[in-house]
């Protein structure tokens, strides 16, 4: 491809890609094609992942990567629902990737959870001890038939705004700190 320099709007374009384009024959849902567009934009050390999409399907959770903001057309806009109600439509308990960013979507389960094995998530971020500083961002979302929203352990630094929640089992927003010797600061 064309190498534009630091700055310009050609380099800024580089950065920027549809997950839709990403999608290939023989995927199940759209969790593959956000995947790849994810994994491409953290091999080029960052990036955005945007949609044109209204109704997006997720059979497994699409993993985080450090400098990736993924966005989409907005609450109701853009509605995630996940087909299960045993994984998170972004992240599965991974490291917390830093950098990484979720806007402008609905993420919904395929029924109102009553308990049992309705633990899902629509983001759930562990950084699992890990020793780097991680910041992240979540805004305009809802979350609709979970078990919780935006489920945060062990965040060094955690902005989110214009977060709304249906029809949870718990709550909204959950910021746990399950490690002795981290701080979680929230902005």
């Amino acid at each position: 491809g064309i190498a534009y320099p630091l700055g310009t709007p050609g380099f800024a374009l580089n950065l920027t890609v549809y997950a839709e384009l990403y999608a290939q024959g023989g995927d199940t849902s759209q969790a593959q094609a956000f995947q790849r567009a994810i994994d491409a934009m953290a091999a080029l050390g960052g990036g955005v992942v945007m949609t044109r999409l209204r109704t997006i399907s997720f059979d497994q959770a699409v993993i985080g990567k450090p400098n990736v903001k993924v966005h989409g057309l907005g609450i109701d806009a853009s509605t995630i629902t996940t087909t299960a109600h045993t994984f998170h439509a972004f992240t599965d308990s991974n490291v917390a990737a830093p950098g990484f960013e979720v806007h402008g979507f609905t993420i919904q389960g395929p029924s109102a959870p009553t308990g049992g094995t309705h633990t899902n998530r629509g983001i759930l971020l562990d950084a699992q001890g890990s020793s780097y500083s991680v910041h992240n961002r979540f805004t305009n979302l809802r979350f609709r038939r979970l078990f919780r929203g935006l489920n945060i352990h062990q965040a060094d630094d955690l902005a989110y705004d214009l977060i709304e929640g249906e029809d949870l089992l718990d709550s909204v927003v959950y910021v746990g700190e399950v490690a002795a010797n981290r701080s979680t600061r929230i902005s």
